[in-house]
């Protein structure tokens, strides 16, 4: 008998250990969502294609469609973005980008709407490989993280609060970047503005999808209709020459807009090419030699 109870004892407390280590190994909803953030962060290769519809009542009516398609190894970078309004000035707009690392710098080549392609080199600290920076552990910035709640098996909300922005914090590291022009008066009192209507713009509500077997972000809806209404409450509030008829016309207006962004992930396909064709090339660097000829640019030193 003092055998079995022993044995009951030890199978108890055992099982006792196994609910406390279980309990313990659990993660919470927000540690399941930086755990994704922390493996798109570190391995972001991949497709990204993003959605963004914004309607302004008798302004405008707009659809932006871009794909990111992103490779590490070696880094590369091609995009395609679209956009379509209707409205006062109706715009149709299409955009397509490489860019690729050279050495100590990234070669961008763009162009708008069938043009000529353009390069433009964005210079780096050094000459490492941009994948050989990568880290397996990057750090999440999660200071704007409100709470982060579990819908689904596989859906999260997160909610993002704006209230939480130090815009002094940001000012002085506006006026901190080497390469930043200096800003009047006026464009600080804007800049203060602006952030301060998106601090008080209220909280946002992300709804996403982890697939758990890439522990990735497969789908993300971002409704931004809260900031694009304060920021226009910030701009009618700027016009000093408005009537009150205008305001009130201005404030329904201001009511009646939304924005919603959505965003969606997917695995680059097998044996992609992400790689500057050679047409794309020479096209920008004859456009480069043309412009140097005229005069209307130095001739690069790489």
């Amino acid at each position: 008998m003092n055998i079995v109870r022993s044995v009951k004892r030890i199978c108890a407390g055992a099982l006792v250990v196994c609910a406390v280590a279980g309990v313990a190994a659990a993660q919470t909803p927000q540690e399941e969502y930086v755990s994704a953030l922390t493996n798109m962060a570190a391995h972001p290769e991949g497709m990204y294609t993003l959605h963004l519809d914004t309607t302004i009542p008798f302004l405008m009516n707009a659809r932006a469609n871009q794909t990111l398609s992103i490779q590490t190894r070696p880094f590369a970078v091609k995009g395609h973005t679209d956009v379509q309004s209707q409205g006062v000035k109706p715009v149709a707009m299409r955009a397509d980008v490489y860019a690729r690392q050279e050495g100590d710098a990234i070669d961008v080549y763009h162009r708008e709407n069938e043009g000529e392609w353009i390069r433009d080199s964005v210079k780096l600290n050094d000459s490492v490989p941009i994948e050989n920076k990568m880290t397996a552990t990057p750090k999440i910035d999660t200071t704007y993280f409100q709470g982060v709640r579990k819908t689904g098996a596989d859906t999260y909300v997160l909610t993002v609060d704006p209230s939480k922005l130090n815009i002094d914090a940001i000012l002085v590291r506006l006026n901190s970047v080497p390469t930043a022009k200096a800003y009047n008066s006026q464009e600080l009192k804007t800049i203060t503005g602006v952030l301060q209507a998106l601090k008080e713009s209220g909280p946002i509500d992300i709804t996403t999808y982890i697939d758990k077997s890439s522990n990735k972000i497969r789908h993300a809806e971002v409704p931004l209709t809260g900031q694009l209404r304060s920021l226009m409450k910030y701009g009618v509030m700027s016009v000093d020459a408005l009537t009150p008829a205008e305001r009130l016309i201005a404030d329904q207006v201001t009511d009646y807009s939304s924005v919603i962004l959505t965003v969606d992930y997917a695995p680059l396909p097998d044996n992609v090419d992400l790689q500057v064709p050679d047409y794309v090339k020479k096209s920008a660097a004859d456009r480069f030699k043309d412009a140097i000829k005229t005069g209307q640019c130095e001739p690069s030193t790489r």
